[in-house]
């Protein structure tokens, strides 16, 4: 007796398979009900014609159609959204290899943005215009919690080290011979300070007028051998509250105030 070359449904045979015709069917029906219930796989099923969520199919237009809505496993498309069933669920993209996500372009670049959780506000990452002609990686180095976000130039992050901040402030009430990278906040009139001897180009100095009393009781900067602002002369500090920066850059200019 034969069958069909698919599901094996069997066939009687036409004038024939006496008896046999309701156990046939049976088996037949039984087979269908599992294939329509899910129970046994379906392949090579080719539909033309219908519509699927009102959706129409058609072998001469098979793109005509479009799902509003399609879940599958634990996620669902609907429209522009991909949404995880699950609580808490994620959602992952897998690339091969080297291979990565893209997000294109179309008349700008293309963009993702990290929304609030009321999605009204929100940080975009955008690629570059197509007039940079160029492809960057933007590659996050490993944590450092003293540290700062620097970019080499090629969107290749790293942590630097802050530049240190004013040098701690030293109450000076007497005279003194400075060295290089100190504060200080002057507290007597009369008093000199003196330069470094032999400075260095970038040495700095910071002096403070502390009390508000140099207008009437000035100090003197006393330039031990260098140059002050390309005057060979020591500096008058007369000025209330006043702060300056001393920089030695070089031989003929001295210390720039």
């Amino acid at each position: 007796m034969a069958t069909t070359p698919n599901y094996s449904f069997t066939l009687p045979t036409v004038g024939g398979s006496s008896g046999v015709w309701g156990t046939n069917l049976n088996a037949n029906w039984t087979s269908t009900d599992s294939l329509l219930s899910g129970g046994t796989p379906v392949a090579g099923i080719d539909i033309n014609s219908g519509s699927i969520d009102n959706a129409p199919i058609g072998a001469a237009t098979p793109n005509t159609g479009a799902f509003t809505s399609v879940a599958v496993d634990n996620i669902t498309v609907d429209g522009q959204q991909i949404t995880s069933t699950n609580t808490n669920g994620n959602i992952q993209l897998f690339a091969n290899g080297t291979g990565y996500i893209e997000v294109y372009g179309n008349t700008n670049a293309g963009a993702i943005r990290f929304n609030c959780e009321s999605n009204s506000h929100g940080v975009t990452l955008k690629g570059p215009p197509h007039s940079a002609a160029a492809t960057y990686s933007l590659e996050l180095p490993n944590a450092d919690a003293s540290g700062f976000l620097q970019s080499d130039g090629s969107g290749k992050l790293s942590f630097g080290s802050p530049a240190a901040g004013l040098p701690t402030p030293t109450i000076q009430a007497t005279g003194v011979t400075a060295t290089s990278g100190q504060f200080l906040v002057v507290t007597n009139g009369g008093i000199t300070i003196t330069l470094p001897a032999s400075p260095a180009a970038g040495n700095f100095l910071i002096v403070k007028d502390g009390t508000g009393a140099a207008a009437t009781t000035s100090f003197t900067v006393a330039r031990n051998g260098s140059k002050i602002a390309s005057a060979a002369s020591d500096l008058t500090f007369d000025k209330n509250f006043a702060e300056i920066t001393m920089t030695y850059i070089d031989a003929t200019i001295g210390w720039s105030v």
